[in-house]
C-alpha cells in the first residue's frame, strides 16, 4: 500500500465523505489531528487511477474504508500485520472477509452503527459532571473493569488516549461521583464541528441497579443535540439497539471490529 502524504488529503477526504456513516473515526480522526500527527498513519491503494482502499492508523487501533468493496483484501490483510495493530475497525462485510485471513491473530464481533435523534431528557437526582484530566486514572480503573475495554486496551493505553481526547477538548466525558470514586462514565470518543461518536456508559458494580446509565445517556445525547450536531453511536449489544431504534434512533449499517488474541 502507499503512504500518504499532506498533498493526497484532498482526495482521500473527498472519498471518506462518500460513505461517511462507514469511516467515521478515520474522517473525524483526520479532521481533527491531520495527518501531521504524530500517532497517525495513513495508507491507500489505487486501481485505474482510482483508490479502492484506505487504511488508517491511531495508535494501535486501525481502521479500513474500501467505497465500493473493491479493493484487494489480501494486500490490506498483509498490511495490517505489518502495521501490527491491536484492533481494526470498518464495515461488517469488510471486517467478515479480513477475519477469513487474519482468523489466528483476532477475533471479530459485529455490531451496529446508529446516529442517535432522539432520548428522552430526564432529571437526574445525582450530579453530572464533565471530567477533566486529573481524573483519567479513576475513569481508566472503572473502564477496565469492563470487557469492552479490558479485552481490547491496556491501562497505559486508554489513559494516552483518553488523556489527549479531554486535554485537546475533542472528546468530552461526563461522570458520576461517589466519595471520592468515579462510579459512572460516559463519553463522547470523538467531536467534530459536524458529529460525534459516542462511547459506552459504563457503571460500577456496586451501582448497576440505579439509573446511572441512563441519566448520562440522555444527558448526552440531549446536549450533543442542542449543540446541533449528530451522534453517532456503535453498538454490539443488539438489545440495547433495538432499544434505541424503539425511542426513534435510526440504524445507519453494520459495524465489524477485530481485537487482536492476547500474545
Amino acid at each position: 500500500m502507499i503512504k500518504a502524504t499532506q498533498k493526497d488529503m484532498p482526495r482521500i477526504m473527498s472519498y471518506l465523505e462518500q460513505d461517511l456513516a462507514n469511516c467515521l473515526y478515520m474522517y473525524g480522526d483526520l479532521e481533527v489531528y491531520g495527518l501531521e500527527d504524530p500517532n497517525i498513519s495513513l495508507w491507500y491503494s489505487e486501481k485505474d487511477g482510482e483508490l479502492n482502499a484506505v487504511v488508517f492508523k491511531y495508535f494501535q487501533g486501525s481502521h479500513v474504508f474500501s467505497l465500493k468493496r473493491d479493493c484487494d483484501l489480501d494486500e490490506v490483510a498483509d498490511h495490517l500485520v505489518e502495521i501490527n495493530v491491536d484492533r481494526v475497525c470498518s464495515d461488517g462485510d469488510t471486517i467478515r472477509a479480513l477475519h477469513e485471513r487474519l482468523s489466528d491473530r483476532f477475533t471479530a464481533e459485529y455490531g451496529r452503527t446508529l446516529r442517535l435523534d432522539s432520548y428522552r431528557e430526564f432529571k437526574p437526582d445525582v450530579e453530572i459532571e464533565e471530567a477533566t484530566i486529573e481524573d483519567v486514572d479513576k475513569i481508566v480503573d472503572l473502564m477496565m473493569s469492563h470487557p469492552l475495554y479490558s479485552e481490547s486496551y491496556s491501562a497505559d493505553q486508554l489513559k494516552e488516549e483518553l488523556t489527549d481526547r479531554i486535554g485537546r477538548g475533542i472528546g468530552r466525558s461526563f461522570i458520576i461521583r461517589d466519595g471520592d470514586r468515579i462510579i459512572a462514565h460516559d463519553s463522547f470518543n470523538l467531536e467534530t464541528d459536524k458529529y460525534a461518536i459516542a462511547g459506552l456508559a459504563l457503571v460500577h458494580d456496586d451501582f448497576r441497579k440505579t439509573f446511572y446509565g441512563v441519566y448520562l445517556e440522555s444527558h448526552m445525547v440531549n446536549q450533543i443535540l442542542r449543540e446541533n450536531k449528530v451522534l453517532y453511536a456503535m453498538l454490539f449489544d443488539m438489545k440495547r439497539v433495538a432499544g434505541f431504534i424503539r425511542m426513534g434512533n435510526t440504524d445507519v449499517g453494520e459495524y465489524g471490529k477485530m481485537n487482536r488474541i492476547a500474545r
